[in-house]
């Protein structure tokens, strides 16, 4: 339980009805559908279920001479045995195109063959051919006056490059692309998100992950699995090597604080330690404690614990 939420039920207790003490359970379901129902009135409920709802077209946008302008003689073209995974980001390129920047191309299948030499007017997704070759996820997109051609090493390449369009057009507000070819490899080969409230996985891709925490579980323990590969390859057991500080725990979480040429300072303690809280209550009201409430001194469970302040020049630790 976070200190924050903490305290809110803290000051629900404070709040709660003289004639029923109500459990933490209850309280912790009426918090839950207050929430839900701000959250269902919040101006960015969209964005959390559809990513393309951030974007949206200006049609007073102009392009610059080195920029390639789509318009409705332009067309999405992807070949007849292309991953599942591509058919689904070309089909999502169209609805963003169709949907944010008031442009309907079509969505067509064509042979291997031909998509490796592209029409004209085509936004060809290749899922082979592209990016660095022993990089998984990587892409090349080559922007040119007549032609766009995404090319992955692999469909998830594609799905990453598909993201960078989106995003590219979304920033401009406009169908306009920069000519010029470069290729994307990912800093991270493991982006572990969230699924957005009310989104789908749809979002999560757009929103540059790759990976996503099913079925509850900690990412703390995840971390410490051999569940992905590419973090079990990094992780190391116990304190870095050259660690000189003797009995650190070695499950502990570190934040790095301080950064010298020949060493680093690593601070094990809660984020909010050493750190003076001041709270501020309002009573509203005041009644006889029941016999139980008397015994265990308080309404409530024991949420906070307020301790005398250390005398001064004392220490904390």
């Amino acid at each position: 339980m976070t200190f924050l939420r903490a305290v809110a039920l803290l000051l629900l207790l404070v709040h709660c009805n003289p004639t029923h003490a109500e459990s933490l359970a209850e309280i912790g379901a009426r918090v839950a559908a207050d929430t839900d129902k701000a959250f269902a009135g919040c101006v960015y409920l969209d964005q959390s279920r559809d990513y393309f709802a951030r974007f949206s077209r200006d049609t007073d946008a102009t392009p610059t001479e080195n920029d390639t302008v789509l318009d409705g003689t332009w067309r999405i073209v992807i070949a007849s045995d292309a991953d599942p995974l591509v058919v689904r980001m070309a089909t999502d390129l169209a609805d963003f195109l169709t949907r944010r920047m008031a442009l309907s191309l079509s969505l067509e299948t064509l042979s291997p063959e031909a998509v490796a030499t592209p029409p004209v007017h085509s936004i060809a997704l290749v899922d082979h051919g592209g990016g660095a070759p022993e990089v998984a996820e990587s892409f090349t997109l080559r922007v040119a006056a007549d032609q766009i051609v995404l090319r992955g090493v692999d469909a998830r390449g594609v799905r990453d490059g598909v993201v960078q369009l989106v995003d590219r057009m979304g920033l401009r507000a406009a169908p306009f692309l920069a000519r010029g070819e470069e290729t994307y490899v990912p800093r991270l080969p493991v982006r572990l998100g969230p699924m957005p409230s009310g989104g789908s996985y749809r979002e999560t891709a757009f929103l540059g992950y790759n990976a996503v925490l099913s079925g509850g579980g900690s990412l703390h323990a995840l971390s410490r699995s051999n569940a992905i590969s590419e973090l079990a390859a990094r992780r190391i057991e116990g304190l870095p090597e050259g660690a000189v500080t003797q009995g650190m725990p070695a499950d502990a979480l570190y934040t790095v604080t301080e950064v010298y040429p020949s060493h680093v300072v690593l601070d094990g303690n809660h984020p909010m330690a050493g750190m003076a809280i001041r709270i501020q209550l309002k009573v509203l009201d005041v009644r006889e404690a029941t016999e139980e409430e008397a015994g265990r001194g308080t309404v409530g469970r024991e949420l906070l614990a307020v301790v005398e302040a250390p005398p001064p020049g004392a220490s904390l630790h």
